[in-house]
């Protein structure tokens, strides 16, 4: 059965219309216990989705990447999760792929800005620390975006893909799983 879900721009009528219902005798925690399984808000489905992760966190680096490059016209920035069958060793396990428009790699310019993003990005643990990393707004507090204490490794867990929104996704990306858009 495929749920309906409530966008951020109601979340908060919602909420009060729930505990109105939930405000009535006997019956009323009920219903509303009912109404919240089968129409979860929209910061419910993401958590559903990514459970370990804090995706306001990672929101706001997709921000910083898209204010990083505001001339690319970045189309979508979103999260996938990341398994490779080809490399055992790779411990990645989840994707941010950034998606440009098209129009702009007709542009020298801005083909070679496109370029510059597409070299900071690759698996976490193979960018170099310094100018790349920060590119992608990635830093000390990067660790922040797990909701439990990160594992020792967590870099290791993360890839980054810059990609023209014509090409195909690169392999490895769980592109029949849940995904979500960040940007």
């Amino acid at each position: 059965m495929k749920m309906l879900t409530i966008g951020s721009n109601v979340n908060h009528l919602f909420s009060l219309f729930k505990a109105g219902i939930a405000a009535i005798p006997i019956i009323g925690g009920s219903i509303s216990s009912l109404i919240g399984d089968y129409f979860p808000t929209e910061k419910k489905v993401q958590s559903d989705k990514f459970p370990k992760l804090n995706i306001a966190i990672l929101k706001m680096i997709a921000k910083r990447i898209v204010n990083k490059y505001p001339t690319l016209k970045i189309e979508s920035i979103k999260l996938y999760r990341y398994h490779s069958n080809y490399f055992k060793n790779i411990s990645v396990k989840y994707a941010m792929v950034i998606e440009i428009d098209d129009g702009i790699l007709k542009n020298q310019k801005l083909k070679r800005s496109f370029e510059k993003l597409q070299f900071s990005t690759g698996w976490l643990s193979t960018v170099p620390d310094g100018d790349s990393s920060k590119d992608l707004g990635i830093d000390k507090s990067f660790a922040d975006i797990y909701i439990e204490e990160p594992p020792k490794n967590h870099i290791e867990e993360w890839a980054f893909y810059a990609k023209a929104s014509k090409d195909t996704m690169p392999i490895g990306i769980m592109i029949n799983e849940p995904s979500l858009k960040l940007h």
